[in-house]
């Protein structure tokens, strides 16, 4: 294993190099050492082979296999993510293990993991799956070399999935027009209030049904995003987790149109036996279930006689309003809730090149 130097620490004796290594106690589990910090790196690296020697193991890099490795990662994952994406990390590996789980990691060579792409291209996968699974791996030999020093650039090499015929999938979503005939086919208010507020406020689907009483301030007009709510888990109907980041957190200013309608379904709600604030805003006691939303949808494109869109393409939907109207991409990433602005340009490049275009027309100008 290397040793480490310690960065921007100023220490009175000059002491800044230590030495962390991975061993196998009396049990067989793997064990991670720390040491004391040393003056050199010489002192650290005997120190090293000394503690190594006298726990009677060598390094254990050449011997874990890629199976090991996922099995402590998995176990370090549970405590940092949320289950469901803890299950896609699971899910990924299952494409994984009966071709590579059983090879120690510094054996896994290009040869190998050119058999196992083959094997994947066997299986009827959308190609960006596949590179989801690839990304899984490279999670996995990074881990690997931050906790046992493997480098390996094999992976590198091979390099992810490509398929040339695969078209990209194409983003859909409605026009501020298109949206007006689509509401206007809905007479309850309900179902009336749920898509005005995917399509002004541009939540997820999760944050949507998540929504409570308390989370909308009629006095300062807003919709405060706090939670989102899954139903993909085993043995639950539903489960409500943080949101999916940090930005995801956000306050939303509504729109007069949404405030007047959620204003009348609250007073609608009020009027039940036992309402409390916390009754989801759609749903009540419970909230409405994802296919409910998705029947409704449907319906409602048919009645309106427009395309059908998914209920994430509101989303985009929200976007493609918010840009057309020449929002501030930073103000847009807000809005959606996005990590930085990158992903609002990346997602969206598309709808804002007419915007570029129309740039270029005022500098000619």
């Amino acid at each position: 294993m290397p040793v480490y130097k310690t960065k921007n620490e100023k220490t009175k004796d000059n002491k800044i190099w230590y030495f962390k290594c991975n061993y196998r106690d009396t049990n067989g589990n793997i064990k991670q050492k720390k040491s004391k910090k040393f003056s050199t790196k010489e002192e650290a690296t005997k120190e090293e082979a000394k503690f190594l020697l006298n726990i009677g193991e060598n390094k254990i890099t050449n011997k874990i296999t890629l199976n090991d490795l996922y099995k402590e990662y998995i176990n370090k994952l549970e405590k940092e993510v949320r289950p469901q994406t803890l299950k896609k990390n699971i899910n990924y590996y299952k494409h994984i293990e009966p071709f590579l789980g059983n090879i120690a990691i510094e054996k896994l060579t290009l040869d190998k993991l050119k058999k196992w792409q083959y094997e994947m291209n066997q299986k009827q996968l959308k190609c960006s799956y596949k590179n989801k699974i690839y990304t899984f791996i490279k999670t996995l030999i990074k881990y690997s070399n931050m906790y046992y020093g493997v480098n390996t650039n094999a992976l590198e090499l091979l390099g992810p999935f490509k398929d040339v015929n695969e078209k990209k999938e194409e983003m859909l979503f409605f026009t501020e027009e298109e949206f007006y005939k689509y509401i206007s086919v809905i007479n309850d208010l309900v179902w009336k209030t749920v898509f005005e507020t995917l399509f002004y406020c541009g939540l997820r689907q999760g944050e949507l049904q998540a929504l409570t009483w308390e989370d909308i301030d009629f006095d300062k007009k807003t919709i405060n995003i706090n939670k989102t709510l899954t139903t993909k888990l085993k043995g639950q109907k539903y489960s409500i987790f943080p949101p999916k980041t940090k930005s995801s957190y956000r306050t939303i200013p509504m729109i007069n149109k949404l405030y007047n309608d959620l204003k009348m379904l609250y007073n609608e709600y009020s009027q039940l036996d036992g309402f409390n604030k916390n009754w989801f805003v759609f749903g009540g006691i419970r909230p409405i279930p994802e296919s409910t939303i998705q029947n409704h949808k449907n319906n409602y494109c048919k009645l309106a006689e427009l395309k059908q869109i998914r209920i994430h393409d509101f989303r985009h939907s929200c976007a493609s309003l918010l840009i057309s109207k020449n929002a501030d991409p930073v103000l847009v990433a807000k809005y959606l809730g996005h990590a930085d602005v990158s992903m609002t340009l990346n997602r969206y490049s598309h709808m804002y090149k007419s915007k570029l275009d129309e740039l270029i027309k005022l500098i000619e100008n």
